[in-house]
């Protein structure tokens, strides 16, 4: 069982449910590191004004 707390948005990927693929593991590890670049642009953007 892994799960990536990413702001406030979390994504559990289960293991024991399916058999899943590395590819759709780092699938999910893509889509949560785009959130969190995101979340990163949301806070620069509030960091300038």
């Amino acid at each position: 069982m892994l799960a990536i707390q990413v702001f406030g948005f979390s994504i559990t990927i289960s293991m024991e449910k399916r058999k899943q693929s590395p590819q759709e593991i780092e699938g999910m590890l893509q889509v949560s590191q785009i959130m969190e670049e995101i979340v990163d642009n949301r806070l620069n953007i509030f960091r300038k004004f």
